[in-house]
């Protein structure tokens, strides 16, 4: 099974709108190729919080190489059965800005795979607001980027700073479904935690921690605190 969301360059863009409109000009199909990913990239950018926006993947508190491969890999023909990255350490030791700058990584060679950077308590009081008023259905929602339930969030999600607290029962059950569908699609996922690996299963129990750690390239933060 190859990952749902292959990176594709912009002259694989070009070609392939090229092939679904025979009749245009190519020169107008280059323009339109170069204008979609231009607003792309600037969706991507603007996603990203302010604070974050100039991250660089060289100075991302763990090697560039790493964060690159395990990425790469995701986003792959022939994945070897992971489908995301967890950047996993002690709050302030850099895991935000590693996101921010992985993301833009990606951005830089096809702005069109990253769909969604949510900070995840925001994610959790979305899905609460929409499966109150039944707005998780409609096209667009919250839970349809997250599960790619309409086929038009075709690319990754980023969930930062899934918390050390217990969840609750609903935010549990969505959380494995959204893990257990994009596990099994093949449909990449960045999260950044403060919680370590050993604490998966005390925090998030057995059923999504079994995924989390079997299906998820897992980076490590060290280092002090760096807000203080």
């Amino acid at each position: 099974m190859s990952s749902r969301f292959l990176l594709q360059s912009l002259a694989d863009r070009i070609d392939k709108m090229a092939s679904n409109n025979p009749t245009q000009p190519r020169a107008l199909v280059e323009q339109a190729a170069e204008s979609i990913r231009r607003d792309a990239f600037i969706k991507v950018i603007t996603m990203i919080p302010d604070r974050f926006r100039g991250a660089d993947i060289t100075d991302a508190g763990v090697p560039a190489d790493d964060i690159q491969k395990a990425l790469t890999d995701v986003f792959q023909k022939a994945p070897d059965g992971k489908i995301g990255v967890i950047f996993s350490g002690e709050s302030g030791c850099g895991k935000t800005y590693a996101a921010a700058a992985a993301v833009k990584w990606i951005a830089s060679m096809d702005p069109e795979r990253v769909v969604l950077w949510g900070e995840y308590p925001k994610v959790i009081q979305k899905l609460r607001q929409e499966f109150s008023d039944g707005s998780y259905s409609e096209l667009g929602s919250q839970w349809d980027v997250l599960c790619n339930e309409s086929d038009l969030a075709r690319g990754m999600i980023v969930l930062d700073d899934m918390g050390s607290s217990k969840p609750s029962d609903f935010e549990l059950e969505k959380l494995f479904i959204v893990i257990d569908h994009r596990s099994n699609e093949f449909m990449p996922v960045l999260i950044t935690t403060n919680v370590p690996p050993e604490r998966f299963e005390d925090v998030f129990g057995q059923r999504v921690s079994s995924r989390l750690l079997g299906y998820f390239h897992i980076l490590k933060f060290v280092g002090i605190d760096n807000r203080k």
